[in-house]
């Protein structure tokens, strides 16, 4: 996974970009007439899919298992994004 990438998981909040989607489902929803109310639970699934990836690249990286460089900081995405999912499901 490259800097950029990390970079962003970490700065960016997570809540602001399923705001500005839902925005869009919103208006996609009217028009097609479709139901979505399990959308969240599918983002927040996303979201912690994303984190558990992560920490297995953090689990291997702190035994020494992983090979270049950049993988000392992805345990640091971890966090935020279950904390996203958390909160795309009212939970945080």
């Amino acid at each position: 996974m490259s800097h950029v990438v990390l970079l962003l998981l970490t700065l960016i909040p997570l809540d602001i970009i399923y705001i500005r989607a839902n925005g869009s489902i919103a208006r996609i929803t009217k028009a097609k007439e479709l139901d979505l109310t399990p959308l969240p639970w599918y983002v927040a699934f996303a979201y912690f899919k994303l984190a558990v990836i992560l920490e297995g690249i953090h689990y291997r990286f702190v035994t020494g298992q992983t090979v270049g460089a950049g993988f000392d900081t992805i345990g640091q995405a971890v966090k935020p994004l279950v904390d996203g999912g958390l909160s795309v499901i009212g939970k945080d």
